[in-house]
């Protein structure tokens, strides 16, 4: 999904930086047109303001919970963040409070399939899927 994302707002000229776990998907990346490729970790939204530091117009977030909180850190004022995948799990967020942790402005969204898409994902992660994964909801 982050790819197809990632591949759609470059198409339409829109600044990307995409983020990976893995430093051998860099190129790949780099190939759809990012603008900026990133290794996931601590302290993201610090690294993303370094390079933009009035801060993301959006930031669509498909690790979840666990890394929510820093993506909410790298939207400016007036900015969207979507949470649109859950590849960390369904851990609920300790400690959440939007008045507090939610920069003034910004817009959190959450669009969810929560069919077999965690499990899709597990097999690709896993590099065990023999080719392309459909998932029917």
């Amino acid at each position: 999904m982050g790819q197809a994302a990632l591949n759609i707002a470059a198409g339409e000229g829109v600044t990307v930086i995409a983020t990976t776990r893995n430093r051998e998907r860099f190129t790949t990346l780099e190939a759809l047109c990012a603008s900026k490729v990133l290794e996931e970790g601590p302290g993201m939204s610090q690294r993303v303001r370094e390079l933009y530091p009035q801060g993301a117009d959006a930031v669509l977030e498909l690790v979840g919970n666990s890394t929510v909180l820093d993506s909410l850190k790298m939207v400016r004022r007036g900015g969207r963040l979507c949470e649109a995948g859950w590849l960390g799990g369904l851990t609920p967020i300790a400690e959440f409070n939007p008045l507090t942790q939610m920069p003034s402005g910004v817009q959190f969204s959450l669009f969810g399939s929560f069919e077999e898409i965690q499990e899709a994902h597990r097999l690709m992660e896993s590099n065990q899927a023999n080719g392309k994964i459909v998932v029917v909801v």
